[in-house]
C-alpha cells in the first residue's frame, strides 16, 4: 500500500500587482507519495515558489486544502503551522540563508535547537548534526563559517542542515540555481544518493533543465494550473537514476 505524503484540493492563490489581480495559482490538484521525488518546473514568475511555500505552510492559500500525511492543515492555527514545519519539513534554499554568525555545525543544529524549544523530543543534537555533516561530506568543515567554505559546501551544508530531525518532506526551491555544473552535478548526485538511503520525500522547483530531466515524476505550472509533464511513475524508479 502506498501511503500519501502531500495532497493539494482546488489550491488558489491570487496577488494584487499595481493595482490588478494575479492569479499565480488557479485550482492546483496534486497527490505525491511518500518516498516520491517530483519537479515543479515553469517560466519565472509562474508560481512554482508559491505552491512550494504553501506545501510547507509558509504562505496560505486564498482558498482550498492541504493534507500533510493524514493531517488536514488548519492555516489559522499558527502555532500547529510551526509545529509541523519543525516536525516534519526539511527546506533547501537556492541562496542557502546560512546564519553568518555561526558556524557550519551550529547552522544544522539550528533546526534540532528549535524542535527541542518547542518540546518536541529530539536525539542528541550534537552528534546527530555531526553524523548529517558527514553524510553529506562535511565532517572537515563543522567549526568553519559560511564565509569561510565554498558555494558548493554551503549548498551541501543547506542539505544537511533540511535533513536533521529525520524529516521526510524535503521542499527544494532552485536547489542548482547558484551553483556551476560541476557542483550542480554533485548536488543532484547527493541528493539522489541520500534519498536511497533515507526514502525521504522530495518536491524540486527548478528551472536546470539537466536537473529536471532526472526526475521520474514532473509537472509544469503554467498560468495557474499543474500539468504533468511524464507519465507517472512508482518512487522506486529514483534507484535506476545514476
Amino acid at each position: 500500500m502506498i501511503d500519501m505524503m502531500v495532497r493539494l484540493e482546488n489550491i488558489y492563490k491570487t496577488y494584487i500587482s499595481e493595482g490588478e489581480e494575479v492569479h499565480v495559482l488557479n485550482g492546483i490538484d496534486l497527490i505525491v507519495n511518500k518516498g516520491q521525488i517530483i519537479s515543479i518546473e515553469g517560466a519565472s514568475g509562474s508560481g512554482k515558489s508559491t505552491l512550494l511555500n504553501i506545501i510547507g505552510v509558509i504562505d496560505r492559500p486564498d482558498s482550498g486544502n492541504l493534507w500533510i500525511e493524514e493531517e488536514k492543515i488548519d492555516f489559522s492555527n499558527q502555532q500547529k503551522l510551526d509545529e509541523i514545519r519543525a516536525l516534519k519539513i526539511g527546506f533547501i534554499f537556492q541562496h542557502y540563508y546560512l546564519l553568518p554568525d555561526f558556524t557550519i555545525l551550529e547552522n544544522v543544529m539550528m533546526p534540532l535547537w528549535i524542535m527541542k524549544k518547542r518540546k518536541i523530543k529530539i536525539k542528541n543534537a550534537l552528534l546527530e548534526a555531526k553524523e548529517m555533516l558527514d553524510l553529506v561530506g562535511l565532517s572537515h568543515r563543522l567549526y568553519h563559517y559560511p564565509s569561510q567554505i565554498s558555494g558548493g559546501e554551503m549548498a551541501r551544508a543547506t542539505v544537511a542542515r533540511a535533513l536533521v530531525g529525520e524529516k521526510q518532506l524535503i521542499l527544494a526551491d532552485e536547489p542548482t540555481g547558484n551553483l556551476d555544473k560541476e557542483n550542480s552535478n554533485k548536488i543532484i548526485e547527493l541528493l539522489w544518493d541520500l534519498q536511497k538511503k533515507l526514502n525521504f520525500t522530495l518536491i524540486i522547483v527548478t528551472h536546470d533543465r539537466e536537473l529536471a530531466e532526472k526526475i521520474p515524476i514532473r509537472y509544469k505550472l503554467d498560468n495557474g494550473k499543474l500539468y504533468p509533464l511524464k507519465k507517472e511513475q512508482n518512487a522506486k524508479s529514483i534507484n535506476s537514476l545514476p
